[in-house]
């Protein structure tokens, strides 16, 4: 099995990871010159949100051998209304950086993975499947999907 994936976001990095667990090294093809977002920005994750795992980050640590390190923990959210507030307080989730800033989750995840990744690629869908016998689009740009003609 030569398998390829388009994009070294999260979704592609996590897939080469799980496909090395299980035998398979895949090759990464990424359009941009390295891992992380175009834009610097702030994201949380929430734990109630992710019933009936109470703790994302060590759940994937713990079932799927994926380790990460956010940003911080958060311990408190406090939430308003136009006539309430209410405070919140314990091991509520986690917050992270994403961007191309040290320790984002891209690069956490690339040190993790043994697959070779090629930057600055703008091989297609169609070109990867004449070299591979399996491409998995992980690219994140709904585009380079609604662009692709799938074979029948």
């Amino acid at each position: 099995m030569n398998v390829v994936i388009m994009g070294a976001g999260l979704s592609g990095l996590v897939c080469a990871i799980t496909l090395e667990k299980n035998g398979i090294t895949p090759t990464i093809f990424e359009k941009r010159d390295q891992t992380g977002d175009r834009f610097v920005n702030g994201e949380i994750m929430l734990d109630i949100l992710n019933r009936p795992v109470e703790d994302g980050i060590a759940h994937l640590a713990v079932e799927y051998g994926i380790y990460l390190k956010p940003t911080s923990a958060i311990q408190k959210l406090k939430l308003y209304s136009k006539n309430e507030k209410a405070v919140i307080e314990g091991h509520l989730g986690f917050s992270n950086i994403r961007g191309r800033v040290q320790n984002l989750f891209e690069s956490q995840l690339e040190q993790q993975t043994k697959s070779p990744i090629y930057f600055n690629s703008n091989k297609t869908y169609a070109q990867l499947l004449s070299e591979y016998t399996h491409v998995i689009m992980a690219t994140g740009d709904g585009d380079d999907v609604a662009e692709t003609k799938f074979p029948k």
